[in-house]
């Protein structure tokens, strides 16, 4: 199973109604902040094996919005938890976990403020 493309696909589709579609980016490929905001960054752990034909790979999604408020982000990290969690109907996947969502933060690099929700993507062998 493909974590990253299913996620990237899902949120993409899920979250149309508050971020643009190429407002959706890898951990690492931004050298810059987009002009576009909010955007979202994903960041994927490696996959590690569970039980005898398992595994899991922990993501953590990353929602930047422009200083102020954190209500849209808060109102899209809903929408990535209702998008997301859930069995997932494809080879080699169980579903994902939503494991709780960070700490109000701020992104110098990028000059956002920043929250994350973390999740668990499970998978089978």
């Amino acid at each position: 199973m493909n974590w990253r493309e299913w996620v990237h696909d899902a949120l993409v589709t899920g979250l149309a109604s508050e971020v643009s579609a190429d407002s959706v980016y890898g951990a690492g490929s931004l050298r810059q902040a987009p002009d576009s905001k909010p955007f979202v960054v994903l960041r994927f752990d490696p996959e590690f094996p569970q039980a005898v034909e398992g595994y899991f790979r922990d993501l953590a999604v990353w929602v930047h919005d422009k200083p102020g408020s954190y209500v849209r982000i808060d109102r899209i990290l809903e929408l990535v938890r209702s998008t997301l969690v859930g069995q997932v109907s494809q080879p080699g996947a169980v579903g994902i976990v939503w494991q709780g969502d960070g700490f109000d933060a701020d992104d110098d690099l990028y000059g956002t403020i920043t929250r994350n929700g973390n999740y668990r993507a499970v998978g089978r062998v």
